[in-house]
C-alpha cells in the first residue's frame, strides 16, 4: 500500500489531535492516553540483546492495569520500499502496572527497523511509533543496530507527514499473508491504508482442513497408478467430497496414514469400494470408522 500525499496530510493533521506526546530524553516518546489511568509509554526504541545476537523492541510502561481501558501490544515492525511495515516480531505487554517488555525477532534481516505500542481500545487503534529509525545489519550471528538520523528518515517532502509519523488512527484492510496449506492455516494481516502499518496477523480458522481436503482429492482424481498413499499427522476424517472423489475412480486403492491420540495407524480402501453412504449427517467420515469398515494395521 502506498501513502499518497493526502493520505500523509492526513495523518499529520490527526497526529495533532490525537495524542499528547512528551519526549524523554534519548529513550523516545511519552504518551498520554484520554482513560480513567493514562498508560505511559517510555524508553521506545530497537536494540540488539547483551550478547548482540538477537534484535528486538523494547519500552518501559507504567499506569497501566485492568481498568486502562486498552490492550497494549509492543511491536517490532520492519520498513520496507513506500514506507510499508511489515511485523518482524511483537508481545502482548501485561497489564500489571508497569514494566519493561521486549518483542524479540525470531529471525533477522538487513533493513531499517522502528519499535510500535499499539493501544487497542476496542476496534480504535491508536499506535504509537519509536522516535528514530533503526539500521540493522547481520554479520554471522551478531545483529548491529545504529539510530538513523533524522535527515536519513524523511526526505524534504516527507516533512510535514514526519511530523505525525508518531501516532496514527488507523483505517485498516485485511491482505493475505500466506495461503492455507494441509499443515497450516491461511495467514491474514490487518493493515492500515494511512501509515502501511501492519498491525496484527491472524490466522483463517479451518482453512488448513480445507486445504488437506482439496489436495487429497486432488491426489485422488489425478492418480496416475492404481494405488495411492494419503499421509496426515494432522486430521482425522475426510469430508464427503473426498469419499465422493475415491467413487469416481474405482481403478484406485486408497491407503490412508495418520496419527490418532499418538500412535500411528493405517488404513486401506479397496479398489471400487462403496464410499457414497459413509459420511455422517454432517458430511464427515471418521478414519477410525474407516478401520471398522475396511481392514486396519497398526504401525
Amino acid at each position: 500500500m502506498k501513502k499518497n500525499e493526502w493520505k500523509k496530510k492526513m495523518l499529520a493533521k490527526m497526529a495533532a489531535i490525537t495524542l499528547i506526546l512528551g519526549m524523554a530524553s534519548g529513550t523516545g516518546a511519552a504518551v498520554e492516553v484520554q482513560a480513567a489511568e493514562n498508560p505511559l509509554i517510555t524508553g521506545l526504541q530497537v536494540v540488539a540483546s547483551e550478547d548482540g545476537t538477537l534484535l528486538m523492541a523494547q519500552c518501559d510502561y507504567q499506569n497501566y492495569d485492568d481498568k486502562s481501558g486498552c490492550v497494549m501490544t509492543l511491536y517490532l515492525y520492519q520498513v520496507g520500499t513506500e514506507n510499508q511495515m511489515s511485523i518482524a516480531a511483537y508481545k502482548k505487554i501485561p497489564s500489571k502496572g508497569e514494566g519493561k517488555e521486549t518483542a524479540i525477532a525470531v529471525s533477522v534481516q538487513d533493513g531499517i527497523y522502528l519499535a510500535s505500542v499499539g493501544m487497542d481500545y476496542g476496534g480504535r487503534i491508536i499506535q504509537i511509533n519509536s522516535e528514530h529509525y533503526y539500521r540493522v545489519t547481520r554479520w554471522g550471528n551478531q545483529v548491529e543496530v545504529t539510530q538513523m538520523p533524522d535527515e536519513d528518515q524523511n526526505s524534504a517532502s516527507d516533512k510535514e507527514a514526519s511530523r505525525g509519523r508518531n501516532t496514527c488512527i488507523h483505517d485498516l484492510e485485511e491482505e493475505l499473508v500466506r495461503p492455507a496449506t494441509a499443515e497450516c492455516d491461511a495467514l491474514m494481516a490487518k493493515q492500515c491504508t494511512i501509515c502501511g502499518a501492519v498491525l496484527d496477523y491472524a490466522e483463517v480458522p479451518n482453512s488448513a482442513y480445507a486445504a488437506f481436503q482439496k489436495e487429497t482429492i486432488e491426489a485422488i482424481l489425478n492418480a496416475s497408478t492404481d494405488e495411492i498413499v494419503i499421509r496426515t499427522q494432522r486430521w482425522i476424517s475426510f469430508h464427503q467430497s473426498v469419499l465422493e472423489a475415491i467413487s469416481l475412480r474405482p481403478d484406485v486403492e486408497v491407503m490412508i496414514r495418520y496419527r490418532y491420540q499418538g500412535e500411528e495407524y493405517e488404513v486401506t480402501i479397496p479398489a471400487g469400494a462403496e464410499m457414497r453412504t459413509l459420511a455422517d449427517e454432517n458430511g464427515f467420515c471418521g478414519f477410525r470408522y474407516l478401520n471398522l469398515i475396511f481392514d486396519e494395521s497398526d504401525l
